[in-house]
């Protein structure tokens, strides 16, 4: 069985050109992560977008007002990858919250 964390809060504040982002840097240990879930609350704008990416790579997009991803498949991160949330056209000094749920990849 896959050992389970409490979930991750990362912050997240607007800057100047609206833009707010958050990054994970998997769990310690040296083994691959597996992200099961990102949920993401930011006050924000009517317009304004938010993605979810692995390394720079676009992995999926979420709403920024309110938002979850998750489900099959779960997203693998191997020892030195950065998950990183991007938020971009909410007001500047706007600020929210990522949670991620993550867990070890099962090694049996």
């Amino acid at each position: 069985m896959a050992q389970t964390f409490p979930a991750f809060q990362i912050a997240l504040t607007a800057d100047a050109s609206g833009t707010a982002t958050g990054s994970f840097n998997g769990l310690r240990g040296g083994r691959r992560t597996i992200v099961t879930q990102v949920g993401v609350k930011m006050a924000a704008a009517a317009g304004a977008t938010g993605e979810i990416q692995i390394n720079g790579a676009f992995v999926c997009a979420v709403l920024p007002t309110g938002d979850a991803a998750g489900g099959d498949p779960p997203v693998p991160m191997d020892p030195g990858d950065t998950l990183t949330i991007v938020i971009t056209g909410a007001p500047a000094g706007a600020t929210g919250t990522a949670t991620v749920f993550a867990q070890f990849e099962d090694q049996s």
